[in-house]
C-alpha cells in the first residue's frame, strides 16, 4: 500500500463541537494584507464608473446609492465589522462622482448639495472630489432660485479647491 494513505484522515479525527470549528484565531486573511494593498482593493470595490446618486432621507442621514430611487447605501463594506468601517466609511466620496438631481419636493440639485455639505462630517466633506449638480431645461427651477445659493457653492469650492463641482443643465 502507498504510505500516503496510512494514518489518520479527516473522517478519523475526533469530533469537535460546531462552535469550536467556526471560531478563528487572529484576523481574517484579508485583514492580514498590508494596509496599502487593502486600500487599493477598497478603491476598486467602491468605485462606480457612472458615479453615485445622493438620496435625501427624512432622517438627515443621506445615502449614496447607484440609483436615485434607492434606499440602500452603496458602501456595504462598512457594515462588515469595525475595522472595515474605519477603513472604508466615506471612501465612496473620494473615489466616485457624486450626482445631485432635482427632486419634486426636495428643491434644486444645488439646494440638495448644500444641505449635504452642511450635515457631512468636515473630514468627509474634504474628501469629496467630484460633484455633479443637474438641472433640467423646462423644469420650474433648473437653476438655483437665488444668488446666495451660488455664492455658497462658490465658498465650498474655495474651501475645498481639490473638489470639482459641475452644474449641468439637460433637456427634459
Amino acid at each position: 500500500m502507498n504510505d500516503r494513505f496510512h494514518g489518520r484522515g479527516p473522517a478519523d479525527e475526533p469530533k469537535q463541537n460546531s462552535a469550536s470549528i467556526s471560531t478563528r484565531k487572529g484576523p481574517s486573511p484579508f485583514l492580514r494584507l498590508p494596509g496599502e494593498l487593502r486600500n487599493e482593493i477598497y478603491k476598486l470595490a467602491l468605485h462606480e464608473d457612472e458615479g453615485l446618486y445622493y438620496v435625501n432621507t427624512s432622517l438627515d442621514k443621506p445615502i449614496l446609492a447607484m440609483q436615485k430611487a434607492s434606499s440602500e447605501a452603496y458602501n456595504q463594506l462598512k457594515f462588515v465589522n469595525r475595522q472595515l468601517h474605519s477603513e472604508t466609511a466615506g471612501l465612496e466620496l473620494r473615489v466616485n462622482k457624486i450626482k445631485f438631481v432635482p427632486e419634486r419636493e426636495g428643491g434644486t440639485a444645488a439646494d440638495q448639495f448644500l444641505h449635504f455639505a452642511r450635515i457631512l462630517n468636515p473630514d468627509k466633506a474634504n474628501s469629496l472630489t467630484n460633484i455633479v449638480l443637474r438641472g433640467c431645461v423646462g423644469a420650474s427651477h433648473p437653476f438655483p432660485k437665488s444668488l446666495d445659493v451660488m455664492e455658497s457653492i462658490n465658498e465650498f469650492c474655495e474651501t475645498d479647491p481639490a473638489c470639482r463641482v459641475s452644474y449641468i443643465v439637460l433637456p427634459r
